[in-house]
């Protein structure tokens, strides 16, 4: 165990700027394969469909009932498997004034981060 007896004090004047800037903007959303290890895909959406934000794009074939959920609202542009039929990735082009899927506020509360809490366990 590390025991941190003195701190470091840096000399730095002034207060910092109170000003949030906005970034980019993102037309693009993706979900990446690898940082679901293990998971095998049963695809629920294909290429052209639209999609709504938490809508389920696929579903866990070894867990069934762990479903992942669209990261943005738009149109489904690529479903990308690598050698095998590895899953990839699958991109979503975004459209600005789409609203979320309904459905996702009736799923119970533990379902919603299942996925992502499942992946930073493995």
């Amino acid at each position: 165990m590390f025991r941190i007896r003195k701190g470091l004090d840096l000399p730095i004047t002034g207060a910092p700027a109170q000003n949030i800037d906005s970034g980019p903007t993102v037309n693009r959303v993706a979900l990446v394969g690898d940082d679901y290890i293990g998971m095998k895909p049963k695809m629920v959406v294909q290429v052209g469909d639209s999609v709504k934000l938490g809508q389920i794009l696929f579903e866990d074939k070894k867990t069934p009932g762990v479903q992942f959920t669209s990261p943005g609202c738009g149109k489904v542009v690529a479903i990308n498997r690598g050698d095998k039929r590895k899953f990839e990735s699958i991109v979503i082009d975004e459209v600005e004034g789409e609203d979320e899927e309904p459905s996702r506020h009736s799923t119970p509360r533990n379902w919603i981060a299942w996925g992502v809490l499942r992946c930073r366990i493995c």
